[in-house]
């Protein structure tokens, strides 16, 4: 279906008590279509379009010697997660997954990049013996076709009289018991046996104890308390500011003493039904566009909470007096409360 990659922010800054810009993105919609059905034994996920060799670190061997063999896939697609190929089925070779490697990067706005499986792989005979062809199913999205590719096969040479015939009768007999094992576990090892007796309660120790207990909650309470503590506050606020009064008056004048920002903050706070402070100016930016912001009037309500920190807290030689008057945040409010309702 249809996915939206919701858009990115970004704040540039020319120094400190400068204005600033908030650069926000587009948000971007991504039809993404079902794969085909029909798919070919094999195929595993990968999606893209790829070619496949296959290399080996030596073509002679002693019998104890093993040799390892690379499987690269290369091309365009999501390299990193493409998944491995399977193991050809063989009786001159026993096989044993190595892990695998990636690398890619980005060009001309396509991933591109090469992902390499290493198996190692033991003999089960001598003379000449041909490691068998690797195959790999991936889904073309450009030709809308699954496509199949397969290695050439690799011949290898293994000593005359190297391979020790009793161990790897022994190791073949020990896979298919583990194979045998994988497919159908023995019930007898995997059934609860009944308990003879009854249950002893002794030997509970410190975990089932009050303390334990009350240790173990102490965290959680104190979570609870906190946030509840938060949102009183805010709340507090909140109804503060329908009340036109963000903080006490003044005794002597009876004017509003709080700052600029702070009460742009409740205001915000009040809006969005949640507490503003501590967000990041993303998480800000997402919630006042989706409400009908434009990337304007957020560039100064960013700009107006910079000004104010940087009078607040900059030296005194470098506070900015005036930059964030009383006139241009209650202005930024206005224009808020036309859009926000």
């Amino acid at each position: 279906g249809d996915l939206t990659i919701d858009p990115a922010s970004m704040r540039v800054s020319e120094g400190l008590g400068r204005s600033q810009q908030v650069l926000v993105t587009e948000p971007v919609t991504v039809g993404v279509r079902p794969l085909p059905p029909g798919a070919p034994a094999g195929f595993d996920g990968a999606v893209g379009d790829y070619s496949i060799e296959a290399s080996v670190d030596s073509d002679r061997l002693s019998g104890g010697e093993p040799a390892t063999v690379t499987i690269t896939i290369r091309g365009a697609g999501n390299i990193d997660a493409l998944p491995g190929p399977d193991t050809p089925a063989s009786t001159d070779w026993r096989f044993f997954s190595q892990g695998s490697d990636s690398s890619s990067q980005v060009f001309r706005g396509v991933l591109r990049g090469s992902k390499t499986f290493e198996f190692l792989l033991l003999p089960n005979n001598d003379g000449a013996l041909q490691i068998p062809s690797f195959e790999y199913v991936y889904f073309d999205p450009d030709e809308e076709t699954y496509v199949t590719l397969s290695t050439d096969p690799i011949r290898v040479e293994i000593e005359p009289g190297s391979v020790d015939r009793a161990a790897v009768d022994r190791a073949l007999v020990d896979a298919e018991g583990e194979r045998a094992q994988d497919v159908a576990p023995d019930a007898e090892t995997w059934t609860l046996k009944p308990l003879d007796g009854p249950i002893s309660r002794q030997g509970r120790g410190f975990a089932g104890t009050a303390w334990y207990l009350a240790l173990f909650a102490l965290p959680a309470l104190l979570i609870v308390t906190i946030e509840t503590v938060r949102r009183r506050g805010a709340l507090s606020a909140a109804v503060r500011t329908v009340m036109g009064r963000s903080d006490p008056p003044q005794a002597e004048s009876g004017a509003d003493t709080s700052p600029p920002d702070r009460r742009l903050a409740v205001y915000l706070s009040t809006k969005l039904g949640q507490s503003v402070s501590g967000w990041r100016n993303d998480r800000l930016a997402r919630e006042l566009l989706a409400r009908g912001v434009d990337s304007s009037l957020l560039s100064e309500v960013f700009e107006a909470i910079e000004l104010s920190n940087a009078a607040r807290f900059a030296p005194p030689g470098l506070r900015t007096e005036g930059a964030n008057s009383e006139s241009s945040v209650e202005d930024i409010i206005c224009r808020l409360d036309h859009v926000l309702g």
